[in-house]
């Protein structure tokens, strides 16, 4: 890990999700982490070809509202 200032595992996480890019279903577990960085630097991510995203930052309340909007309470 980069620039980590506090790290701790929360919980592990299984899904069952459909991989749209190889037209599978697909099983994945996921480790929850809390990590606290240092600052706000980045460093330079090598994706796989098949990897579709990037990296941004986001506020607890971003994230929160985001959940709420994609999740029925």
């Amino acid at each position: 890990m980069y620039d980590v200032e506090y790290s701790e595992h929360i919980e592990t996480s299984y899904a069952h999700y459909h991989n749209t890019l190889k037209n599978i279903n697909r099983y994945a577990r996921a480790e929850c982490l809390l990590i606290i960085l240092k600052s706000t630097a980045l460093e330079n991510t090598a994706l796989e070809e098949h990897e579709k995203f990037s990296l941004v930052w986001k506020t607890a309340e971003d994230i929160l509202s985001n959940w709420k909007e994609r999740n029925i309470e």
